[in-house]
Protein backbone atom coordinates (compact mmCIF):
# COMPACT_ATOMS: atom_id res chain seq x y z
CA UNK A 1 0.00 0.00 0.00
CA UNK A 2 1.22 3.58 -0.88
CA UNK A 3 1.46 5.97 1.56
CA UNK A 4 -1.19 9.28 0.33
CA UNK A 5 1.72 11.37 1.06
CA UNK A 6 3.58 10.11 -2.03
CA UNK A 7 3.37 12.33 -5.05
CA UNK A 8 2.30 9.81 -7.77
CA UNK A 9 3.17 10.44 -11.27
CA UNK A 10 2.81 8.72 -15.00
CA UNK A 11 6.08 8.79 -17.54
CA UNK A 12 4.32 9.12 -21.30
CA UNK A 13 4.83 6.39 -23.49
CA UNK A 14 7.41 8.02 -25.44
CA UNK A 15 9.28 11.17 -24.61
CA UNK A 16 8.43 13.30 -27.49
CA UNK A 17 4.33 13.21 -28.46
CA UNK A 18 3.27 13.51 -31.64
CA UNK A 19 -0.25 13.37 -31.05
CA UNK A 20 -0.61 12.46 -27.72
CA UNK A 21 -2.86 9.34 -26.53
CA UNK A 22 -4.14 8.17 -30.27
CA UNK A 23 -0.01 7.72 -31.39
CA UNK A 24 0.98 5.97 -28.17
CA UNK A 25 -2.29 3.79 -28.44
CA UNK A 26 -1.09 3.23 -32.24
CA UNK A 27 2.42 2.36 -31.55
CA UNK A 28 1.01 -0.29 -28.33
CA UNK A 29 -0.97 -2.12 -31.20
CA UNK A 30 1.15 -2.31 -33.58
CA UNK A 31 3.93 -3.88 -31.58
CA UNK A 32 0.53 -6.49 -30.27
CA UNK A 33 -0.38 -7.21 -33.86
CA UNK A 34 3.34 -7.82 -34.65
CA UNK A 35 3.85 -10.21 -31.83
CA UNK A 36 0.81 -11.96 -32.52
CA UNK A 37 0.39 -15.63 -33.98
CA UNK A 38 -1.28 -15.50 -37.13
CA UNK A 39 -0.63 -19.39 -38.47
CA UNK A 40 1.25 -19.07 -41.36
CA UNK A 41 2.39 -22.62 -40.97
CA UNK A 42 2.48 -25.02 -43.46
CA UNK A 43 2.46 -28.38 -41.80
CA UNK A 44 2.23 -27.15 -38.51
CA UNK A 45 -1.08 -25.89 -38.10
CA UNK A 46 -2.34 -23.79 -35.07
CA UNK A 47 -5.02 -21.74 -34.35
CA UNK A 48 -4.33 -18.29 -35.09
CA UNK A 49 -3.93 -15.50 -32.09
CA UNK A 50 -6.62 -12.96 -32.12
CA UNK A 51 -6.31 -9.61 -30.40
CA UNK A 52 -9.35 -9.76 -27.53
CA UNK A 53 -8.71 -6.28 -26.14
CA UNK A 54 -5.16 -4.71 -24.81
CA UNK A 55 -4.51 -3.23 -21.03
CA UNK A 56 -2.67 -0.23 -20.54
CA UNK A 57 -0.89 -0.45 -17.50
CA UNK A 58 1.58 1.69 -15.72
CA UNK A 59 4.76 -0.08 -14.24
CA UNK A 60 5.76 0.72 -10.86
CA UNK A 61 8.83 2.74 -10.36
CA UNK A 62 10.09 4.20 -7.14
CA UNK A 63 11.83 7.36 -7.73
CA UNK A 64 13.65 9.75 -4.64
CA UNK A 65 15.32 12.42 -6.43
CA UNK A 66 16.09 14.45 -2.82
CA UNK A 67 18.59 12.35 -1.97
CA UNK A 68 22.48 13.21 -3.29
CA UNK A 69 22.23 10.61 -6.26
CA UNK A 70 18.89 10.24 -7.50
CA UNK A 71 17.69 6.76 -6.58
CA UNK A 72 15.51 4.55 -8.41
CA UNK A 73 13.92 1.09 -7.75
CA UNK A 74 12.00 -1.82 -9.53
CA UNK A 75 8.72 -1.71 -7.55
CA UNK A 76 8.13 -5.31 -9.35
CA UNK A 77 11.49 -6.22 -7.43
CA UNK A 78 12.53 -8.01 -10.57
CA UNK A 79 16.53 -7.13 -9.88
CA UNK A 80 18.90 -6.41 -6.83
CA UNK A 81 21.86 -4.41 -7.28
CA UNK A 82 25.10 -5.48 -4.46
CA UNK A 83 27.32 -3.02 -3.43
CA UNK A 84 30.82 -4.58 -2.68
CA UNK A 85 32.17 -2.45 0.44
CA UNK A 86 35.53 -2.90 1.84
CA UNK A 87 36.19 -2.50 5.59
CA UNK A 88 39.37 -0.99 6.75
CA UNK A 89 41.12 -1.00 9.85
CA UNK A 90 39.81 1.26 12.52
CA UNK A 91 40.82 5.10 11.91
CA UNK A 92 39.39 5.63 15.65
CA UNK A 93 41.12 2.64 17.21
CA UNK A 94 44.55 3.81 15.89
CA UNK A 95 43.66 7.52 16.86
CA UNK A 96 42.80 6.48 20.59
CA UNK A 97 46.09 5.00 20.63
CA UNK A 98 48.12 7.34 19.46
CA UNK A 99 46.55 9.66 22.11
CA UNK A 100 47.46 7.72 24.42
CA UNK A 101 51.61 7.39 23.25
CA UNK A 102 52.27 10.84 22.49
CA UNK A 103 54.23 11.43 25.19
CA UNK A 104 57.08 10.94 26.36
CA UNK A 105 58.82 11.08 22.71
CA UNK A 106 60.61 7.02 23.39
CA UNK A 107 56.80 5.90 24.19
CA UNK A 108 56.03 7.94 21.29
CA UNK A 109 58.65 6.00 19.27
CA UNK A 110 57.68 2.53 20.40
CA UNK A 111 54.30 3.59 19.07
CA UNK A 112 55.45 4.24 15.50
CA UNK A 113 57.39 1.09 15.53
CA UNK A 114 54.23 -0.99 16.69
CA UNK A 115 51.71 0.92 14.79
CA UNK A 116 53.72 1.88 11.72
CA UNK A 117 52.14 -0.88 9.37
CA UNK A 118 48.58 -0.60 10.86
CA UNK A 119 46.38 0.96 7.59
CA UNK A 120 48.87 -1.96 5.34
CA UNK A 121 46.93 -4.43 6.98
CA UNK A 122 44.81 -6.71 4.84
CA UNK A 123 40.96 -4.91 4.87
CA UNK A 124 37.72 -7.07 5.44
CA UNK A 125 35.12 -7.95 1.87
CA UNK A 126 31.41 -7.05 2.74
CA UNK A 127 28.60 -6.41 0.50
CA UNK A 128 25.34 -4.43 0.96
CA UNK A 129 22.54 -6.29 -1.55
CA UNK A 130 19.79 -3.56 -2.11
CA UNK A 131 16.66 -5.15 -3.73
CA UNK A 132 14.93 -3.08 -6.76
CA UNK A 133 17.78 -0.82 -6.51
CA UNK A 134 18.48 0.05 -10.72
CA UNK A 135 21.77 1.49 -11.04
CA UNK A 136 21.73 1.49 -15.52
CA UNK A 137 23.34 4.74 -15.92
CA UNK A 138 21.95 4.84 -19.65
CA UNK A 139 18.90 3.98 -18.28
CA UNK A 140 18.49 6.37 -15.49
CA UNK A 141 19.48 9.23 -18.19
CA UNK A 142 16.69 8.01 -19.89
CA UNK A 143 14.44 8.19 -16.75
CA UNK A 144 15.43 11.95 -16.45
CA UNK A 145 14.20 13.00 -20.32
CA UNK A 146 10.85 10.77 -19.45
CA UNK A 147 10.44 12.87 -15.73
CA UNK A 148 10.55 16.32 -17.63
CA UNK A 149 7.07 15.41 -19.14
CA UNK A 150 5.74 13.68 -16.45
CA UNK A 151 2.11 14.47 -15.21
CA UNK A 152 -0.13 13.30 -12.14
CA UNK A 153 -1.71 9.84 -12.04
CA UNK A 154 -5.28 10.32 -13.07
CA UNK A 155 -7.96 8.46 -11.02
CA UNK A 156 -9.04 6.29 -13.53
CA UNK A 157 -5.47 4.74 -14.65
CA UNK A 158 -4.74 1.03 -14.48
CA UNK A 159 -1.58 0.98 -12.13
CA UNK A 160 0.31 -2.35 -11.11
CA UNK A 161 0.72 -2.57 -7.23
CA UNK A 162 4.33 -2.54 -6.37
CA UNK A 163 5.56 -5.61 -4.90
CA UNK A 164 8.32 -3.73 -2.82
CA UNK A 165 6.85 -1.31 -0.54
CA UNK A 166 8.13 2.16 0.46
CA UNK A 167 9.22 0.90 4.11
CA UNK A 168 11.35 -1.32 2.60
CA UNK A 169 13.01 0.91 0.64
CA UNK A 170 13.23 3.43 3.17
CA UNK A 171 14.81 0.51 5.03
CA UNK A 172 17.65 0.17 2.48
CA UNK A 173 18.18 3.66 2.07
CA UNK A 174 18.73 3.99 5.62
CA UNK A 175 21.23 1.03 5.66
CA UNK A 176 23.15 2.83 2.67
CA UNK A 177 23.29 6.15 4.62
CA UNK A 178 24.45 3.93 7.53
CA UNK A 179 26.97 2.68 5.77
CA UNK A 180 27.71 5.97 3.75
CA UNK A 181 27.75 7.96 7.67
CA UNK A 182 30.24 4.99 8.89
CA UNK A 183 32.32 5.88 5.82
CA UNK A 184 32.60 9.77 6.17
CA UNK A 185 32.94 9.45 9.84
CA UNK A 186 36.00 6.68 9.07
CA UNK A 187 37.24 9.25 6.37
CA UNK A 188 37.27 12.56 9.22
CA UNK A 189 38.82 10.10 11.43
CA UNK A 190 41.88 8.78 9.29
CA UNK A 191 42.50 13.23 8.29
CA UNK A 192 42.44 13.06 12.28
CA UNK A 193 45.26 10.84 12.16
CA UNK A 194 47.24 12.01 9.51
CA UNK A 195 47.06 15.54 10.93
CA UNK A 196 47.60 14.72 14.72
CA UNK A 197 50.88 13.30 13.43
CA UNK A 198 51.83 15.33 11.57
CA UNK A 199 51.52 17.87 14.96
CA UNK A 200 53.58 14.91 17.00
CA UNK A 201 55.91 14.68 14.25
CA UNK A 202 56.31 18.78 14.15
CA UNK A 203 56.27 19.21 17.94
CA UNK A 204 59.03 16.38 18.47
CA UNK A 205 61.53 17.82 15.85
CA UNK A 206 60.98 21.25 17.30
CA UNK A 207 62.18 19.73 20.83
CA UNK A 208 64.81 18.03 19.19
CA UNK A 209 66.61 20.78 17.63
CA UNK A 210 66.30 22.90 20.53
CA UNK A 211 67.84 20.19 22.26
CA UNK A 212 70.67 19.56 19.65
CA UNK A 213 70.99 23.21 19.82
CA UNK A 214 71.34 23.53 23.60
CA UNK A 215 74.11 20.22 24.12
CA UNK A 216 75.82 21.81 21.18
CA UNK A 217 75.95 25.27 22.64
CA UNK A 218 77.28 23.38 26.13
CA UNK A 219 79.79 21.43 24.59
CA UNK A 220 81.08 24.39 22.98
CA UNK A 221 81.25 26.51 25.98
CA UNK A 222 82.76 23.22 27.70
CA UNK A 223 85.85 23.17 24.72
CA UNK A 224 86.26 26.61 25.45
CA UNK A 225 86.93 26.77 28.86
CA UNK A 226 89.55 23.76 28.35
CA UNK A 227 91.12 25.91 25.63
CA UNK A 228 91.74 28.69 27.61
CA UNK A 229 92.86 26.45 30.38
CA UNK A 230 94.89 23.89 28.02
CA UNK A 231 96.23 26.34 25.02
CA UNK A 232 98.92 28.02 27.48
CA UNK A 233 100.39 24.61 28.89
CA UNK A 234 100.55 23.09 24.91
CA UNK A 235 101.82 26.63 23.59
CA UNK A 236 104.53 26.29 26.79
CA UNK A 237 105.30 22.49 25.48
CA UNK A 238 105.40 23.63 21.95
CA UNK A 239 107.64 26.14 22.95
CA UNK A 240 109.59 23.64 25.16
CA UNK A 241 109.74 21.14 22.06
CA UNK A 242 110.82 23.20 19.35
CA UNK A 243 113.80 24.12 21.77
CA UNK A 244 114.47 20.69 22.19
CA UNK A 245 113.90 19.85 18.56
CA UNK A 246 116.63 22.79 17.80
CA UNK A 247 119.31 21.62 20.01
CA UNK A 248 119.42 18.04 18.75
CA UNK A 249 119.61 19.12 14.89
CA UNK A 250 121.98 21.93 15.71
CA UNK A 251 124.38 18.98 17.41
CA UNK A 252 123.47 16.24 14.96
CA UNK A 253 123.88 19.24 12.05
CA UNK A 254 127.23 20.20 13.10
CA UNK A 255 128.80 16.59 13.37
CA UNK A 256 127.59 15.90 10.11
CA UNK A 257 128.53 18.73 8.21
CA UNK A 258 131.88 18.53 9.41
CA UNK A 259 131.75 14.86 8.11
CA UNK A 260 130.31 15.89 4.58
CA UNK A 261 132.78 19.13 4.58
CA UNK A 262 135.35 15.87 5.32
CA UNK A 263 134.07 13.79 2.78
CA UNK A 264 133.83 16.06 0.02
CA UNK A 265 137.81 16.94 0.98
CA UNK A 266 138.64 13.61 0.59
CA UNK A 267 137.06 12.96 -2.96
CA UNK A 268 138.87 15.54 -4.35
CA UNK A 269 142.27 14.00 -3.17
CA UNK A 270 141.26 10.81 -4.60
CA UNK A 271 140.41 12.36 -7.59
CA UNK A 272 143.85 14.36 -7.89
CA UNK A 273 145.21 10.55 -6.77
CA UNK A 274 143.85 9.19 -9.97
CA UNK A 275 145.35 11.66 -12.00
CA UNK A 276 148.83 10.59 -10.34
CA UNK A 277 148.33 6.86 -10.56
CA UNK A 278 148.04 7.00 -14.62
CA UNK A 279 151.06 9.63 -14.81
CA UNK A 280 153.09 7.55 -12.29
CA UNK A 281 151.82 4.21 -14.16
CA UNK A 282 153.07 5.95 -18.01
CA UNK A 283 156.25 6.89 -16.53
CA UNK A 284 157.12 3.95 -15.15
CA UNK A 285 156.47 2.10 -18.61
CA UNK A 286 158.79 4.64 -20.30
CA UNK A 287 161.67 4.22 -18.12
CA UNK A 288 160.89 0.47 -18.10
CA UNK A 289 161.35 1.06 -22.33
CA UNK A 290 164.24 3.01 -21.64
CA UNK A 291 166.13 0.66 -19.67
CA UNK A 292 166.50 3.40 -17.09
CA UNK A 293 165.91 0.57 -14.28
CA UNK A 294 166.71 3.56 -11.23
CA UNK A 295 164.01 5.46 -12.56
CA UNK A 296 161.49 2.94 -12.95
CA UNK A 297 161.96 1.49 -9.74
CA UNK A 298 161.14 5.16 -8.55
CA UNK A 299 158.36 5.74 -10.29
CA UNK A 300 157.04 2.51 -9.44
CA UNK A 301 157.50 3.36 -5.44
CA UNK A 302 155.51 6.86 -5.98
CA UNK A 303 152.11 4.76 -7.46
CA UNK A 304 152.60 2.24 -5.01
CA UNK A 305 152.81 4.81 -2.27
CA UNK A 306 149.86 7.30 -3.99
CA UNK A 307 147.78 3.46 -4.37
CA UNK A 308 148.24 2.65 -0.88
CA UNK A 309 147.07 6.38 0.13
CA UNK A 310 144.09 6.22 -2.41
CA UNK A 311 143.11 2.66 -0.92
CA UNK A 312 143.13 4.29 3.11
CA UNK A 313 141.20 7.55 1.11
CA UNK A 314 137.99 5.36 -0.50
CA UNK A 315 138.18 3.24 3.06
CA UNK A 316 137.60 6.42 5.35
CA UNK A 317 135.13 7.77 2.65
CA UNK A 318 133.17 4.52 2.91
CA UNK A 319 133.39 5.09 6.97
CA UNK A 320 132.46 8.37 6.64
CA UNK A 321 129.33 7.84 4.73
CA UNK A 322 128.26 5.09 7.48
CA UNK A 323 128.88 7.66 10.04
CA UNK A 324 126.80 10.50 8.44
CA UNK A 325 123.75 7.24 7.97
CA UNK A 326 124.14 6.89 11.59
CA UNK A 327 124.28 10.35 12.81
CA UNK A 328 120.98 10.74 10.78
CA UNK A 329 119.26 7.98 11.84
CA UNK A 330 120.23 9.19 15.49
CA UNK A 331 118.70 12.56 14.53
CA UNK A 332 115.12 11.87 13.55
CA UNK A 333 115.23 8.93 16.37
CA UNK A 334 115.49 11.64 19.10
CA UNK A 335 112.88 14.06 17.16
CA UNK A 336 110.72 11.43 17.04
CA UNK A 337 111.33 10.48 20.67
CA UNK A 338 110.81 14.42 21.88
CA UNK A 339 107.67 14.67 19.60
CA UNK A 340 106.34 11.39 20.85
CA UNK A 341 107.01 12.94 24.40
CA UNK A 342 105.22 16.03 23.60
CA UNK A 343 102.07 14.45 22.11
CA UNK A 344 101.88 12.35 25.69
CA UNK A 345 102.21 15.52 27.74
CA UNK A 346 99.27 17.19 25.60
Amino acid sequence: MTNPGVKQFILPYSAEQVSGNQAEAAAIFTYAEQSRNKNHGVLMKQTTETLTFIAKLGYPLWVYPQTPIKVIFDGLNSISHTIPIMQPLSAATFLDKLELNQRPREKYIGFLVEYGGYFQQPTKEASIMVPGLIVDEEFKDEIDCYCKQASRVPSDENLIAPLISQKDIALNLELLEKTYSQFREEKEKLAQCIKQLQKMVSQHLTELEYEAAAVKEEIEAKIKAQQEFINPKIAKLDSEYKQKTKKIEDKYNSEIEKLEKQKIKNGKTIASNEGKIRTYEVKAKTQSKKGHKIYEKRWKRKLKDTQKTQSKLKKEQKNIQKEIERLSKQKDEALSAIKSELEAKI
